[in-house]
């Protein structure tokens, strides 16, 4: 198993750059992805920037260059409405 792991933004994906184990960092398609292992998983994180397009070319690279078998996303959205509290 090899996981991709995508943010769109520094503080949403740094703490899980900090917790890579064994860290490098391979730079592809304008990308800094940094490959390395957390508690014994193989793991690939990538800060993409804001937006779908970003976010696609993160996820194609994920899965052509660095064979990825899982992919997750993280990140904070904006509330639809006020009561909702983010």
């Amino acid at each position: 198993m090899k996981i991709g792991i995508i943010g769109p933004t520094e503080h949403e994906i740094r703490p899980f750059i900090n917790k890579i184990k064994d860290k490098k960092v391979i730079k592809h398609a304008l990308l800094e992805f940094n490959v390395g292992t957390f508690e014994g998983v193989e793991v690939v994180v990538v800060l993409c920037g804001v937006c779908k397009v970003n976010a696609a070319i993160a996820t194609q690279s994920l899965i052509s260059k660095f064979d990825v078998t899982h992919i997750m996303l993280t990140g904070v959205a904006g509330a639809l409405a006020n009561h909702l509290k983010v």
